[in-house]
């Protein structure tokens, strides 16, 4: 990958943490999600009967706070049905089991895709997306 490419990526990392997006108040039925090997903290809910909004606040790495605010971006507006079907794909790019050219077409959750590669930040960007897949199938 060449410089510039990781630059980009940092770059998208970095606004997302700086500037998250769904993030504030919070519904009923909130989550609390923890990743103690990182101490990145995350409180997550859902809302919606037809088509899901994702919100979320916490607190950690700029990895587990971007990879929340790109989870809560992509998944929200959509069913139920999709939004799970989503998380499930990154999270099978992050275990290993999909290619991480699975995520090219999903906008900037895309630049996670070599997570897979860092073991010790797997937990960090997987929190959302196992908060996520929880609150999705409780529903």
């Amino acid at each position: 990958m060449s410089d510039f490419q990781d630059e980009v990526e940092r770059e998208i990392v970095y606004d997302h943490y700086r500037r998250p997006r769904h993030g504030g108040q919070l519904g009923a039925g909130a989550i609390s999600l923890d990743n103690p090997s990182c101490g990145d903290e995350l409180r997550m809910s859902l809302t919606g009967e037809g088509l899901v909004e994702f919100r979320f606040e916490g607190k950690g790495c700029s990895i587990s706070q971007a990879s929340a605010s790109m989870m809560a971006e992509l998944l929200s507006g959509r069913t139920r049905e999709e939004a799970l079907a989503l998380a499930e794909r990154v999270l099978g790019v992050f275990r290993g089991d999909l290619d991480p050219a699975s995520l090219e077409d999903l906008g900037d959750v895309a630049v996670l895709s070599g997570i897979a590669k860092l073991p010790v930040r797997v937990k960090c960007a997987a929190l959302a997306w196992q908060g996520a897949r929880r609150l999705l199938k409780a529903g």
